[in-house]
C-alpha cells in the first residue's frame, strides 16, 4: 500500500496537470466569449486557492513533522514547491483576471 509521501507526489503531479490544461485552455480561449472567459477566471481562483491552502497546509503541518525523520525529503518537497511556482507563472500571467479581461479588450 502506498505512503502518505506517494499520496503527496500523486497530488503534485496532478497540480501540474492542471497547470498544463490551464494553459491549454487559455491558448482555446475565444477573448470575446465572456462567458468562457469568466469560468476559466473563476476557475483559476479556486485553483490558486488551493494551492496557496495545500501549500501552507504543507509547511505548516506536514513539512515540520517530516523533516523531523527525514530532513532530505523536506529539501526535495520546498524545491518541488519551487517548481510549482515557476510552472503557475505562465498559466497565471494569461489566466490571471486582469490578463482575462485584458484579452476580452476591457481595461
Amino acid at each position: 500500500m502506498p505512503g502518505p509521501l506517494y499520496a503527496l507526489t500523486f497530488v503534485h503531479s496532478a497540480i501540474r496537470k492542471e497547470l498544463r490544461g490551464f494553459e491549454d485552455a487559455a491558448t482555446r480561449l475565444d477573448p470575446k466569449d465572456s462567458a468562457a472567459v469568466s469560468a476559466l477566471d473563476q476557475r483559476w481562483k479556486a485553483f490558486a486557492e488551493f494551492i496557496h491552502d495545500h501549500h501552507g497546509g504543507e509547511d505548516t503541518i506536514l513539512f515540520p513533522a517530516i523533516e523531523q525523520k527525514a530532513p532530505q525529503v523536506v529539501k526535495a518537497y520546498d524545491l518541488d514547491h519551487r517548481a510549482d511556482e515557476v510552472h503557475m507563472r505562465p498559466s497565471k500571467s494569461v489566466c490571471g483576471t486582469s490578463n482575462l479581461h485584458r484579452r476580452r479588450g476591457r481595461r
